[in-house]
């Protein structure tokens, strides 16, 4: 049902004449999103220096360089453990700590520390009173987050170009900027915890934006500025000099590299240092950006298997990944063009789907919609189906969030494509676009065939979204309460936590509500954690929230104007009884200590933070044991 206040909004748009050109949608020329396929490496070299020269060209009028106006600014089968806090289930995120069975792994800075529980006989049964640092690691570059897979250990780093090139025969690395960043991908056999031991190591040019781990495939996805000869920043352009410089340049000095050094017991037994495949490469038609956005793809099965890369120029910020695909999206403008025949340049958001399958990534189709999405959650592909929820013109009186679906089809063989057939587009099935009209959208969480929009303005309204037919996506409910919402928790029951802030007090807010009907979704109860100059990492990272089912216990961190600790909750039907803060500070005795993550192996919690991990008995929260990094 939608509330009075909505319908009123309705009307008001229509009377002060927003309901006509700017009401409107208007057409999007999805096949504009559609990306080229290269046909060989000398397709992407002419590419590449085409693009150069009309960079060149475009920046000798102005004599000095400046792109960005900055001169004009100035496992063990019988113990339950946590895994990361997965957008989809089965599809691994990184994270900066992870749990398995028996052992704990954490990142420290430009260390990986591998914890072990010490265990005593206590009647029957073994309890906790100890801990120990088995191991550490010393690595080289940043390390950003890390994947667990069996016995195995993923640290992903951030690494300068002249630090790789080290590790390789001089004549096999392409001429870089020393200081180019780098993402390396470092692999260890952790079979015996106390001894660690490097596998391999895979480097590619480029930042990183995001990674997912299914089974024993890693999939990593990257973005990098275009190499080769270009305007210095910030000096004067010497066109004719800069065009000899494009047409003399070969491929490698632009298209981005991999680096794979396998290693056994310690010691290198291969090494390749190759570029990415030219026939898996492709081209944004429009509003593409001229970064080369990777995704590579390793079989951590196999240690010395090809990394697989498919690679697109253009742009992609954000990353949703499932069993069946990766979608990379980004959010520009594009022209629409309405029934009078105007044509308007509106906020529009390309999705590029590459299919998953046979180890590697395959680009599978690409899909404009209206609006900006808000993060990875924003997506999801379900039952053959890729859902989008945006928003249009944010902060603005005619604001309003909208779902999309569009079904998503295999890609073509490489023989096809060499036949010339085209990817498929994806086509927009279904639509829902007056969701919160005059409001800005927080929070979207997609489970099976129902979505779930937060949007806000004076107050959250929680609408829920009926997908069963995705030709037909219906608005069924809405519910108004205080504040607003920036995560979505489903649990069992047909509930759904939340975690958001209360604009009453700057608090941060939890929530739960009934969604079990989703004509009349309610709220079951509502909890304020300290007032203004609080804040939770949750609001930014969803892995930052753990809720353990088997426990009824809810963990998140909070920021209390400086006062940091894991708040626990015990989830009731329809309650939050708090258990407790776990205050590293205090425990560790490190002024400042940040709890930032809560798993369980088994009856006991572990939480981490920079300064340290602490393991408490889960069925009293008796501190046990903890090990200060």
């Amino acid at each position: 049902m939608r509330s009075q206040r909505r319908q009123m909004l309705l009307v008001l748009l229509a009377t002060f004449g927003f309901a006509g050109c700017n009401n409107e949608l208007g057409t999007l020329d999805v096949a504009s999103a559609r990306l080229m396929q290269f046909g060989s490496c000398s397709d992407v070299e002419g590419h590449f220096k085409q693009e150069a020269r009309s960079v060149a060209q475009h920046m000798a009028a102005s004599s000095l360089y400046d792109p960005f106006g900055y001169l004009a600014q100035g496992s063990s089968a019988d113990i339950n453990y946590s895994t990361t806090n997965n957008q989809e289930e089965g599809i691994h995120e990184a994270d900066l700590f992870q749990v398995d069975a028996t052992h704990a792994f954490a990142i420290d800075g430009d260390r990986l520390i591998i914890i072990e529980a010490v265990q005593q006989q206590s009647g029957v049964a073994m309890q906790i009173n100890d801990a120990r640092i088995v191991s550490q690691v010393a690595l080289r570059g940043e390390a950003v987050e890390m994947f667990l897979s069996g016995n195995q250990v993923v640290i992903v780093q951030r690494v300068k170009h002249q630090s790789v090139a080290l590790q390789y025969s001089a004549s096999s690395v392409p001429s870089r900027d020393p200081q180019l960043e780098m993402v390396m991908a470092v692999i260890y056999d952790v079979s015996d915890r106390s001894l660690p031991l490097l596998v391999r190591e895979v480097a590619v040019e480029g930042e990183y934006i995001s990674g997912r781990r299914i089974d024993d495939e890693l999939h990593l996805v990257t973005r990098s500025a275009m190499g080769g000869p270009r305007p210095e920043q910030d000096k004067e352009v010497n066109l004719s000099e800069l065009m000899a410089q494009v047409e003399t340049a070969q491929l490698d000095d632009w298209f981005p590299h991999v680096y794979s050094r396998s290693f056994a017991v310690g010691v290198k037994v291969n090494e390749s240092v190759a570029r990415s495949d030219c026939a898996r490469t492709f081209a944004a038609q429009s509003g593409g950006g001229d970064d080369a956005i990777g995704i590579y793809s390793i079989d951590l099965s196999k240690q010395d298997s090809r990394v697989q890369t498919t690679t697109f120029i253009g742009d992609g910020s954000i990353v949703y990944g499932s069993r069946n695909s990766i979608v990379v999206a980004q959010t520009n403008y594009a022209d629409a063009t309405y029934t009078d025949g105007s044509v308007e340049n509106v906020q529009a958001t390309q999705l590029h789907r590459f299919a998953l399958a046979d180890g590697r990534a395959t680009y599978a189709g690409s899909g404009l919609v209206h609006g900006w999405v808000l993060n990875q959650f924003s997506i999801s592909e379900h039952r053959g189906y890729l859902r989008v929820g945006t928003q249009m013109n944010r902060g603005e009186f005619d604001s309003r969030s909208m779902i999309f679906t569009m079904p998503v089809s295999a890609p073509p063989s490489d023989q096809d494509v060499m036949m010339g057939t085209e990817v498929p587009t994806l086509q927009v099935a279904g639509q829902l676009t007056d969701i919160g009209v005059r409001e800005d959208l927080y929070a979207v969480r997609f489970m099976g065939d129902v979505a779930y929009l937060v949007t806000f303005q004076q107050v959250d309204p929680l609408h829920t979204i009926d997908l069963s037919n995705p030709a037909n996506p219906v608005e069924m409910g809405e519910l108004e309460v205080p504040g607003y919402s920036t995560y979505l928790h489903p649990i069992d029951n047909g509930r759904l936590l939340a975690v958001g802030t209360d604009t009453d007090v700057n608090g941060v807010k939890l929530s739960m509500f009934d969604v079990s009907r989703l004509t009349d979704p309610t709220a079951l109860v509502e909890r304020t954690i300290g007032s203004s100059g609080s804040s939770s990492e949750v609001a930014i990272d969803h892995r930052a929230f753990r809720y353990l089912p088997d426990w009824r216990l809810m963990a998140l961190p909070v920021d209390e104007g400086g006062r940091k600790g894991m708040h626990l909750f015990e989830v009731g039907a329809s309650s939050f009884t708090e258990r407790g803060v776990i205050d590293h500070a205090q425990l560790l005795g490190v002024p400042g200590a940040d709890a930032r993550r809560a798993y369980h192996i088994g009856s006991y919690l572990y939480v981490y933070s920079g300064a340290g991990v602490t393991i408490s008995d889960l069925r009293n929260l008796e501190l046990r044991a903890s090990v200060k990094f």
